[in-house]
């Protein structure tokens, strides 16, 4: 059941959204250091609970942007559906035809979309 034991066998079904070169740098980082800072945070998941039980709950009042991505799988736009009620000065912008890395997958759509809010948002008088 787990496809990442055969994920040999698995064909991508869009181009690749980095370059060989690319992947060979993140390749050679993770070999000397490991993914152990990306995976301590799904580690540590219930301590922050816990230990912060006002986040996902506490009602922001700072200026928020939210860029999701269409075709993401770990986080669908429809996981956004709540944040109105959240975020009171809130800006939702969706990456059409993402995925999961819209950032690497869609930089200029991203970048413009942080640029103009930011521009917006935070000009100078």
């Amino acid at each position: 059941m787990n496809p990442f034991r055969r994920i040999e066998e698995l064909k991508p079904d869009t181009a690749p959204i980095v370059t060989s070169e690319e992947l060979d740098t993140y390749v050679d980082t993770y070999e000397k250091s490991g993914f152990r800072g990306g995976i301590n945070w799904y580690r540590n998941i219930d301590r922050n609970l816990r230990e912060h039980p006002e986040i996902g709950v506490a009602k922001l009042t700072l200026p928020c942007l939210m860029i999701t991505a269409e075709w993401d799988g770990a986080l669908p736009p429809r996981m956004a559906a709540g944040m109105p009620a959240l975020c009171s000065d809130l800006e939702m912008h969706n990456i059409e035809r993402a995925g999961h890395w819209a950032q690497q997958e869609f930089p200029d759509a991203v970048n413009e979309t942080i640029v103009d809010w930011l521009t917006r948002r935070f000009k100078k008088s």
